[in-house]
């Protein structure tokens, strides 16, 4: 089954209004929305980069408006260009979220090279794996970050080091280095389907892997946030997540940067959100289920409310029913918490908030229905098909399901990307060709679930979790929100042990502090083996904290727990381990 974009006079296969609008009035990339915001609002404020460390008790910053965010762009542009840089080049970018990060992204655009993105929580040996693999020419990042690339990074093909802040050995320090351009430098043509960026990954699932986005890909992702929240210019954002600079000052929106580790946002310091939020009025902000669980449960707790703020979003796992009751007692009548679905290779896919969750889907989910993501947005298209193990070479080839039937997730949309780079079989493994659909190409999300009959598509775990057993498959997803129920629960995980076909599923616990007990134990396994979503289980195993992801700290590491689990239950000592 498909469902096509609700939005009249959208299609499933013509262009959206950000394809329509691509190199009209001037704009073929993120960097001419940049230009436009300078010339309509050159004295409002772009970007505000907060002084200090985290947990400070004054919030001071430091500010870019959009006159100056533009032409701090230009000289980066001019700076790139002068040391060799050339259109179509690769420049990594590992430099803090603030102005300065704003200003190398949107300048490595303007010189009409890519920006390579990767995320620190991978470590210095996933960075540097990832740089090897697309060959920058340039490198500028914090000092620290080119000490370690140049001392271990084998990176012999970057020509042009930078620091972001201070020079060290064999980089020149920021402001030396935005001298470099020469006055007067004309930014070269750029077309909508140039490279713009590499972003990877975040590695929840496997090696992180080099996204390859063109020009229009943003452009589309932009125009359909703006059109799926109705986002009018001069929005106040507090984004928990750096690539929203592209974002914000794509939608002439003030980017406050919170004072946070962004690889950390489950550690955030609640403040730091909401101080901000609350001293600029903030209409919006973003972050990881992680991060909304911790602030708004904290607001909650001492009675606080965010009267200007009109939307939260978040994104990168399932957000719970709780978090949502959380959000609306802090949000005025009338605002959501919006949690858009979708991936680096497809952002947004679908999205539902606060009013459809509790009004109907929480108690879905609570049962074991799985997680409801809402509708596609405009311009895109959602099918749900039988699952294929290998790759899929034409859409033709595909046998769509009927609402309710649990399948395989394909995307078609503007901002829907179309390769790995440097990785021909992970593109022919997670792309779908088709000459009538937007870029050419549906890309497999790696997940599955359903349609309902309302043309909603709900969530149930990513395909390589489903456990597969003799008695058929186990959707993590579905049955984990039914034993998180439990008072003494924290968070759950279902992994599978055992050969494909034969798993037996292990059920991993995260207890609520100091209540892990043999009691606790049997009425779990009791309540898996009477719910149609999970059956019986071969174990009930309870550990400390539940490993996740690197990027938003929400996405439960499954498969290292599967392993994990094989090792505590073939092990001799398996009572003590089962105990860790």
């Amino acid at each position: 089954m498909s469902v096509a974009p609700p939005a009249a006079g959208s299609s499933a296969v013509g262009p959206s209004a950000a394809e329509q609008n691509v190199g009209a009035g001037g704009v073929a990339s993120v960097a001419d929305l940049l230009r436009r915001a300078a010339a309509d609002r050159p004295e409002s404020n772009a970007v505000l980069t907060p002084r200090g460390r985290a947990g400070d008790p004054a919030r001071d910053y430091d500010c870019l408006t959009f006159a100056q965010l533009d032409a701090a762009a230009d000289r980066f542009a001019a700076a790139l260009a002068s040391r060799g840089v050339r259109p179509g080049d690769r420049v990594a970018l590992m430099v803090r979220p603030g102005g300065r990060f704003a200003t190398a992204v949107f300048g490595t655009l303007r010189a009409g090279a890519a920006a390579v993105l990767i995320d620190p929580g991978l470590g210095v040996r996933g960075v540097l794996r990832c740089l090897r693999e697309v060959s920058p020419i340039g490198f500028v990042g914090e000092p620290i970050a080119v000490v370690a690339a140049r001392a271990i990074g084998r990176l012999g093909g970057v020509q042009v080091w930078a620091s972001a802040g201070a020079a060290v050995p064999g980089a020149v320090g920021w402001e030396r280095f935005l001298s470099f351009g020469a006055k007067g430098f004309v930014p070269p043509t750029v077309e909508p389907t140039d490279a713009a960026a590499v972003i990877f990954t975040s590695g929840s699932t496997g090696p992180a892997k080099g996204v390859a986005y063109e020009h229009r890909m943003f452009l589309a992702q932009i125009e359909q946030l703006r059109a799926g929240y109705d986002l009018p210019p001069g929005e106040v954002d507090v984004p928990a997540f750096p690539l929203f600079a592209l974002f914000d000052v794509g939608l002439s929106a003030t980017m406050i940067v919170p004072r946070m580790h962004p690889s950390k946002p489950a550690q955030v310091r609640p403040e730091e959100i909401l101080g901000p939020i609350r001293e600029h009025g903030a209409t919006r902000a973003f972050g990881s289920p992680a991060l909304w669980n911790r602030v708004l449960k904290y607001a909650v707790d001492r009675g606080e409310t965010l009267p200007s703020v009109s939307a939260l979003l978040s994104a990168g796992a399932p957000v719970s029913p709780q978090t949502h009751e959380w959000a609306r007692a802090v949000l005025p009548a009338g605002a959501q918490l919006h949690t858009p679905y979708g991936a680096t290779e497809a952002l947004p896919v679908c999205t539902t908030g606060t009013d459809e969750v509790l009004g109907e889907t929480a108690a879905k989910t609570r049962a074991g229905a799985g997680t409801c993501v809402g509708r596609p947005f405009p311009g895109v298209t959602l099918r749900i098909i039988q699952e294929e193990q290998g790759p899929i070479d034409r859409i033709g080839q595909v046998r769509d399901l009927p609402a309710g039937e649990i399948g395989e997730v394909v995307v078609s949309g503007p901002a829907v990307t179309r390769e790995y780079v440097g990785s021909p079989e992970q593109t022919r493994r997670a792309k779908i060709a088709d000459d009538d659909a937007p870029n050419g190409v549906w890309h497999r999300m790696g997940d599955v679930g359903y349609l309902d009959d309302r043309g909603r598509f709900w969530f149930c775990g990513r395909q390589a979790h489903v456990v597969r057993s003799e008695a058929g498959p186990i959707y993590p997803v579905r049955g984990e929100a039914v034993l998180n129920e439990h008072a003494a629960v924290k968070r759950t995980a279902i992994v599978g042990v055992g050969p494909v076909g034969a798993q037996r599923p292990v059920v991993i616990v995260e207890c609520e502090s100091g209540r892990r007990t043999a009691t606790l134990r049997d009425e779990l396994r009791e309540r898996a083996a009477t719910t149609d979503v999970i059956g019986p289980v071969a174990a009930v195993l309870f550990r400390r904290t539940l490993p996740t992801d690197v990027r938003h700290n929400t996405k439960i590491d499954r498969a290292a727990l599967a392993v994990w689990a094989s090792k505590a239950l073939a092990s001799p000592l398996r009572r003590r381990i089962t105990r860790a």
